[in-house]
């Protein structure tokens, strides 16, 4: 003779192995990869709208900004980036993945006493922006080859 107990094991076990089984077997959802976000680590800078220097701004952005990296690989030079629900291109060597250190945070005293306001943040930004730093191309300074 069966024992009822046993049956009702068995089939509640069955059905716990399907039910498990049709869980397991659903579409796993696609995990959203984030845009990867950096830190803006000159003291000033713009989100320009285009991808020059002299363009338009968009945003004038200062040290320490997280900015959403939406594409790195279409310019040598810039990067299409998301800052506050605006897209634009900022100059890729004003970028880091690494929190930079700021001067604004290292001397908060000095700076507040400059009390800078909004038009020269952004007067600063575009001479930042601007600003040409490497090695001079230039070789004989219109001499002749001596």
């Amino acid at each position: 003779m069966c024992n009822f107990r046993s049956v009702y094991n068995w089939i509640a076990l069955v059905f716990l192995i399907i039910i498990l089984k049709a869980v397991y077997a659903l579409p796993k959802p696609l995990k959203e990869t984030s845009p990867p976000l950096s830190y803006f680590n000159a003291i000033f800078g713009h989100v320009h709208v285009q991808t020059d220097s002299y363009s338009e701004s968009i945003l004038t952005l200062s040290c320490g900004r997280l900015v959403k990296i939406i594409n790195d690989k279409n310019h040598p030079d810039f990067s299409f980036v998301e800052v506050s629900g605006r897209k634009g291109h900022v100059l890729k060597r004003n970028l880091t993945t690494i929190r930079p250190v700021c001067f604004t945070k290292r001397y908060p005293k000095f700076f507040e006493n400059l009390s800078i306001d909004p038009t020269e943040e952004f007067l600063w930004g575009r001479l930042r922006d601007q600003y040409v730093s490497g090695k001079s191309k230039v070789t004989s300074l219109g001499r002749g080859n001596d």
